[in-house]
């Protein structure tokens, strides 16, 4: 593993920034457009590594604080680094990118439409739940694994729907109802799926 200094000048898919050295590209999470970064080669695969970010040496000015906590840890958003105007303008790159590379397509893609509130605006989602320290915990899972990142608050999803869930575990906690065990095959609790709708109408599963 070597350290390299590099500058970001796409996106992967994922969101991760790329930078080249002598025309090897580099796959650097947490990196944005523009910036120019100090990382740590972790893997190098024939056609792509994959590398660490450790210090960002110039700053793109859509780098912004992600107001959750855990973003980096958990794996349900991976560029909440960018400003929304960035994000869309990321979204715009993937589909354009995606129809050039996948349809060979030079296609136009029209400006995307933002939402006037960019949170809070999951309408489905599927909480993973599991055991630690003898509690029932809730959360979702950490960036490729099945580690759960517990959470008492999550600004992707309605207010209500993380009441819902909170409510599911404290009341599992209360009568030592088990969450499952991926390991050991056992509990009771493994998942719980809430969709919702623009009326507020909500299903539990």
């Amino acid at each position: 593993m070597k350290k390299v200094e590099v500058l970001i000048t796409d996106y992967t898919h994922e969101g991760y920034g790329v930078g080249k050295i002598d025309g090897y590209p580099l796959f650097i999470p947490g990196a944005l457009l523009g910036e120019r970064v100090v990382c740590l080669i972790e893997k190098e695969n024939k056609s792509f590594g994959r590398a660490k970010l450790l210090k960002v040496l110039q700053t793109s000015p859509e780098r912004v604080k992600p107001r959750c906590d855990i973003f980096g840890i958990c794996g349900g958003c991976d560029i909440m680094h960018m400003s929304y105007p960035a994000q869309l303008d990321f979204k715009l790159r993937m589909a354009q990118n995606s129809f050039r590379r996948l349809g060979n397509l030079n296609i136009q893609v029209d400006e995307i439409i933002g939402m006037d509130e960019p949170y809070y605006y999951r309408n489905k989602v599927q909480v993973p739940f599991g055991m630690r320290n003898n509690k029932v915990i809730c959360g979702y899972y950490k960036k490729k694994s099945h580690d759960i990142a517990s959470f008492d608050y999550c600004y992707i999803q309605p207010e209500y729907t993380t009441d819902i869930i909170t409510f599911i575990r404290n009341l599992a906690n209360e009568y030592k109802i088990s969450a499952y065990d991926e390991i050991n095959h056992s509990g009771i609790i493994r998942h719980v799926l809430i969709r919702n709708n623009y009326l507020n109408e909500v299903m539990i599963v």
